[in-house]
């Protein structure tokens, strides 16, 4: 895979293991085998395959219903690989509404994504963003004008497929 990337002559970014800091991904149970393992894939694809355009994409789950920064960082922080082997951070912005208890407006995820600004000292992509239908107009509408209020993500992936969640 690492070749056929370095092959495509590409940027690529690659968001390998996301959401380590939930519980819902099988990568979350160890933080140190995850950092191990994300070093390893960076390794291999970066320096013994030479795919220097893909740029590797750390993307934590920016968990706003931990309720403080710290509570917040004290699950992150085990699992960040470090500055030297991440070149942009994720993030996953869901907004599925009321009915679900994740009523999250765009200025909340605002508020983590300059946290991790100024912490990781990395860009903040928007990797996945999926809104509620009935939410989405006025939703979508915030985060534009949030983007371009000299906040952008320089990358921004909108996902409107039902969520795992949604579809079970």
């Amino acid at each position: 895979v690492a070749r056929s990337l370095r092959d495509s002559k590409l940027t690529v970014y690659l968001r390998f293991a996301h959401e380590m800091n939930g519980n819902w991904y099988p990568w979350h149970n160890d933080p140190e085998l995850y950092v191990a393992a994300w070093k390893y894939v960076r390794n291999r694809v970066r320096s013994l395959r030479g795919a220097w355009n893909v740029r590797m994409v750390w993307a934590p789950n920016p968990d706003l219903w931990r309720t403080t920064p710290a509570d917040w960082l004290a699950r992150l922080l085990p699992y960040w690989p470090g500055m030297y082997a991440v070149d942009y951070v994720g993030f996953t912005i869901l907004e599925r509404g009321v009915a679900t208890g994740s009523d999250y407006s765009v200025s909340a995820f605002a508020a983590r994504t300059a946290l991790a600004r100024q912490l990781f000292m990395r860009p903040v992509l928007a990797t996945e963003v999926n809104v509620v239908r009935d939410r989405a107009v006025a939703w979508l509408g915030d985060m534009a004008r949030y983007i371009s209020d000299a906040h952008p993500y320089p990358v921004f992936v909108l996902s409107q497929g039902p969520s795992r969640a949604q579809a079970s």
